[in-house]
């Protein structure tokens, strides 16, 4: 009896040490937690492990410009996006195109003596302009080949010039659609009757003139016109 509870005693002690050896090993496994909430040491080796995929992987989630780079179907977006300013030739061009319609065209020579000698309207000119400058800006975004003026009014109507590209039906160049989009704005909706537009060319490229014409019938005598 005293051999069989030795042998049993020895048998529990056994257990004891392999027990004690089995699950310090378990408490080292890649699944452990770290202590005061940290993250996973799984998660942690891996993040060490992987770097690169891990930023990639960001990178192109938050669409930050190294992800554009890397993916040629998403550019950025230009610089100078929408209407540009006119050159000095451009302003040259555009008065030959001008000059030269009044002396052929009737109609555009009577606006031409408007725009030159009619004075402006102090309640309404200066802030007509202002109206179509903001909406020549809310709408020109896209078209990114036109060059413009910025608007000049008279007491009766408003004249702007504007060139860009070789082909006026161009989706960045079609000044036409964008004065079609301005005229039916709110802010400059109800101020105009009437619009007349003039196309032109030479080698630097297409030209526009356009006149709109105030609807409220605060055209006085004017003289100065030839019919």
């Amino acid at each position: 009896m005293t051999r069989g509870k030795v042998a049993g005693t020895l048998l529990v002690v056994a257990i004891g040490v392999g027990a004690w050896m089995f699950w310090p090993a378990r408490t080292s496994s890649p699944t452990a937690t770290a202590p005061h909430g940290e993250a996973p040491i799984a998660a942690q080796a891996g993040a060490q492990e992987k770097p690169s995929e891990a930023g990639s992987s960001n990178t192109a989630a938050s669409g930050s410009p190294s992800a554009s780079a890397e993916a040629p179907h998403a550019p950025l977006p230009t610089a100078q996006a929408g209407l540009k300013p006119l050159t000095s030739e451009d302003e040259r061009r555009l008065q030959a195109f001008v000059d030269s319609g009044a002396q052929h065209n009737a109609d555009q020579r009577d606006y031409e003596l408007l725009v030159v000698k009619e004075a402006p309207d102090a309640e309404w000119s200066e802030a007509t302009e202002r109206r179509l400058e903001d909406a020549l800006r809310r709408h020109g975004a896209r078209f990114t080949a036109l060059h413009a003026s910025a608007p000049h009014c008279t007491r009766t109507l408003c004249r702007m010039l504007a060139t860009g590209g070789f082909n006026s039906d161009a989706p960045d160049a079609d000044w036409q659609r964008l004065v079609y989009e301005v005229q039916r704005d709110p802010s400059v909706r109800d101020a105009f009757v009437d619009q007349h537009t003039a196309v032109g060319g030479d080698d630097k490229g297409v030209m526009f003139v356009t006149y709109l014409v105030r609807r409220d019938g605060q055209a006085q005598e004017r003289p100065y016109l030839t019919r």
